[in-house]
Parts: structure tokens; sequence; C-alpha cells
């Protein structure tokens, strides 16, 4: 909430507060750059050399990754649309900054949202896991019935998508290869590996 008036309410942080930056510095471990295995939760980082202005300078999120090809998220771009402004059920839930996040070229119209998941004993309906600790949300479902179950939500415009030709050709993402673009650098924390949220 946002207020002109001196005599309003200073609202309480919010839990969502933090949670990106939570999710990124729970990651453990490094990668020395060779592409042996690409999984999804893995973060990849576009290299200098790249040129491509979809992902120049970008941190690619992947979601899925197998012999098909890979999909994912670029969580590095916010853009200036406010999510109460497309998906106002949405807003309480959702990560600052509260804006949609360019996710990609693939789709740009539609819409893709992750969650950072608490550790719980059984993922709710509505969740699609990542990893242990990430999801993808069903945008369809209740956003206050997912509410309790996640840190935060970011909800991305479009996302990122490599079938397996285009992979091997120009991908950050192709399966088994080291590609001198991109590399992985980190992967999504486990519940194993995750500090305190």
């Amino acid at each position: 909430l946002r207020s002109t008036e001196a005599t309003a309410p200073v609202p309480a942080p919010s839990r969502r507060t933090g949670a990106v930056p939570r999710l990124l510095s729970d990651a453990s471990g490094g990668h020395d750059g060779d592409m042996t295995e690409i999984r999804a939760g893995m973060l990849l980082l576009a290299s200098p050399e790249l040129l491509d202005p979809n992902f120049a300078d970008t941190v690619v999120l992947l979601l899925d990754a197998d012999e098909g090809g890979a999909m994912g998220v670029v969580l590095n771009r916010p853009s200036p649309v406010p999510v109460v402004s497309v998906l106002a059920d949405w807003s309480e839930i959702v990560a600052e900054p509260e804006v949609l996040f360019s996710g990609g070229p693939v789709s740009p119209e539609g819409a893709l949202a992750v969650a950072l998941v608490r550790d719980l004993p059984v993922v709710p309906q509505g969740l699609r896991p990542v990893t242990d600790r990430l999801a993808i949300v069903d945008l369809d479902g209740s956003a206050t019935e997912l509410d309790q179950a996640v840190d935060g939500v970011r909800i991305f415009a479009g996302y990122a998508g490599w079938g397996p030709a285009s992979s091997r050709a120009r991908s950050p993402a192709a399966t088994g290869t080291s590609y001198p673009r991109c590399r992985p650098t980190r992967s999504a924390p486990t519940r194993a590996t995750s500090g305190a949220r």
C-alpha cells in the first residue's frame, strides 16, 4: 500500500519481501562450466559473447529439461507492468518487486508463474514441482488457496524454450554439451541444502 497522507498507518513488511534473493542466496555450490547434465532448477548465466538480444545479460531458470529440449524463464528482466493491473488476484502473494517479468521470447502474451514453496509434507493442488523448493503455479487456480504454501510467486510474461535442434545450435540449455555462451552456475535450493527462508 502506498499513501501520501502522513497519518496513514505504515503497512507491516510483507513476508514476500526478499523471497527471490533468499532463493538465489540459498543455492549452494558452483559450476565449473562443463555442462554434463542440464536439469530443471539450474540457473544459466549468459556470457558476454552472447549477442542475441533475447538472452544478452540474462539469468535463466530452467523449469524443464530433457532430450526433447528445455524451457525456462529469464529472472532478471522486470517490466514496468504491475501484477495488480493484469492479474489482480495474484498481487497479494507475488514477491517484490510486484511487477511482471519478461520471461522470454516465447508466448510473451501469456503468463507463467513460479513459486518458492514452503517446506510442506505434501505439495498442494495448483503447484507443479520443479525442485522441492520451486514449483510452476496454475494461474487458473486460486491465489488465496496457495497463500500459506508459498513464500512468494513471480509471474513472467512469456518464457524461453529450446527444441533439441535449436538447443544444439544456439541455446544455453543443450543437454550434455559445453557451450561458451552460457554456463550453468548453481542449482536451485533443495530442502536438504536450503537455509532459513
